[in-house]
């Protein structure tokens, strides 16, 4: 039974460069514990392997998404054209908090490879089937309420709370000195 080795081994690869904080090996940490999750799902693993798995995606959650959230945020700065100044005293408290949040984490240690168990296609389509069955069932019910969509985008209004440097920039923005009030 061969182990899920790809797997396994692009994070003994990457361990080193996540745990020194390196944003590049962050997404790929996430992305990876994704796959995992499915593969670990499919193949029925321990549930201590499949919690080793969830803790490490949840610790690199936080990081990740205050990355993805803060190249967003750098892209819509500069195509609003802010001062130079601006962009420099933003990107600057990002990085700190983006730190302090690395900092933060709790760093599990890194979870076990998984063997492949055997009659692994067949596993993968009865997999695909249920879930295939589950989706279409609940695309049933969403196209037949007759709820209307809220008039404004909430996640807004949360990204406001999660990360408190947009408040800083859009009140640089809104001062005509662009200074932080």
């Amino acid at each position: 039974m061969p182990h899920f080795s790809k797997t396994a081994r692009t994070l003994r690869r990457l361990w080193s460069a996540l745990q020194s904080g390196d944003p590049g090996a962050v997404h790929e940490v996430r992305k990876l514990t994704r796959r995992a999750q499915a593969q670990l799902r499919v193949a029925r693993a321990p549930k201590r392997t499949r919690r080793a798995w969830r803790d490490l995606r949840r610790a690199v959650a936080a990081v990740r998404d205050r990355d993805a959230v803060g190249e967003q945020l750098v892209q819509a700065l500069k195509e609003l054209k802010v001062p130079p100044q601006v962009l420099s005293e933003f990107q600057s408290t990002w990085a700190g908090r983006r730190s302090r949040t690395f900092a933060a984490v709790s760093w599990p240690d890194p979870p076990p490879a998984v063997k492949r168990p055997r009659a692994w296609k067949a596993r993968v389509r009865k997999t695909l089937r249920r879930d295939a069955h589950h989706l279409l069932r609940e695309a049933e019910q969403v196209f037949h309420t007759d709820c209307r969509p809220f008039p404004y985008h909430p996640g807004k209004s949360l990204m406001f709370l999660q990360f408190p440097e947009i408040r800083i920039c859009s009140c640089s923005l809104r001062s005509k000195k662009f200074r932080n009030t």
